[in-house]
């Protein structure tokens, strides 16, 4: 095998909460996240030489977790050089993991192509690890596949809508307004919402009970940066969902709704506004990599 084409896959957050600094002056954070159906198109093939080639079918700098990911195997297990070409379907800057996704696929692309063991790949990004695998990840708790493919079944039943401004937000930028604005609060045992609640109101189809526990900390800091985001949620509740969220630290907002017709006529109504980048119906997904052919 010479070369592979992958799709990679975005993910949108239903809750996060920041926890503080870590040991390595990192956020740590209480999150469920979720793959969905928006992809980038990956196609990977190897050159003679050890350089990497990555070219774009958008107008920006390909100095990305992609290509920090293809130089660094290149590098950590002397493999030849690899052409990649990234086909971009998740919206840039926007909270829905397009980078880690990119960086995800080469790394999964390249240890097909070469057959290479498993190794930490959380070094080219903190959503990397989960971006491989998909489906479902509550970060900081604890879960059986059991229970993680459990409330995978139980989200199929939803379609969510993904609704993206213009315009976008810088992750660095959030988490540093994040800090100076001072909104880190401790974790308190019983905190509401949580985790917990919001994997109960899925599995029963409780929408009170969902609506009561999706949850985003970075919102505020967010709102701060693009006060224009605040009629996201209000827009996308409006057209009949259960529950609006911000994923990750923004500028993009899901929706989830009972049925796929009402997400369309969602999706319609929004886009027929013009007042957004994109507006897209799509669903949970069980992989976070797929290869394609």
């Amino acid at each position: 095998m010479k070369q592979i084409r992958l799709k990679a896959y975005a993910k949108v957050n239903l809750f996060l909460r920041v926890l503080g600094l870590d040991k390595r002056g990192r956020h740590g954070m209480d999150s469920f996240k979720c793959s969905v159906g928006l992809a980038d198109e990956i196609d990977i093939a190897i050159r003679g030489d050890r350089r990497v080639s990555i070219r774009m079918d958008l107008a920006i700098d390909a100095k990305n977790n992609a290509e920090a990911a293809a130089e660094g195997l290149i590098k950590k297990f002397g493999l030849p050089g690899v052409d990649i070409l990234i086909k971009k379907g998740i919206p840039l800057a926007a909270g829905l993991g397009g980078s880690s996704a990119a960086a995800a696929a080469v790394i999964y692309g390249l240890k097909k192509l070469f057959g290479l063991p498993d190794f930490d790949c959380s070094v080219y990004g903190d959503d990397v690890p989960f971006m491989l695998t998909g489906g479902v990840c509550f970060d900081g708790q604890r879960a059986d596949e059991a229970k993680k493919n459990a409330v995978l079944d139980a989200l199929s039943g939803y379609s969510l809508l993904i609704v993206k401004p213009f315009g976008g937000l810088i992750t660095k930028d959030v988490f540093c307004r994040y800090d100076g604005l001072g909104l880190f609060k401790p974790k308190e045992r019983g905190d509401s919402p949580d985790i917990a609640g919001l994997c109960r109101g899925i599995l029963e189809r409780d929408y009170q009970k969902i609506r009561a526990n999706v949850y985003n900390d970075l919102y505020k800091a967010a709102l701060s940066l693009r006060p224009d985001i605040e009629r996201v949620e209000r827009d996308i509740l409006e057209e009949g969902a259960v529950a609006a969220v911000m994923s990750g630290s923004g500028n993009a907002f899901v929706g989830l709704f009972e049925t796929d017709k009402s997400a369309g006529l969602a999706e319609a109504s929004l886009t027929r506004k013009g007042i957004y980048e994109s507006v897209t119906v799509c669903g949970v997904r069980p992989a976070g990599i797929e290869t394609v052919g």
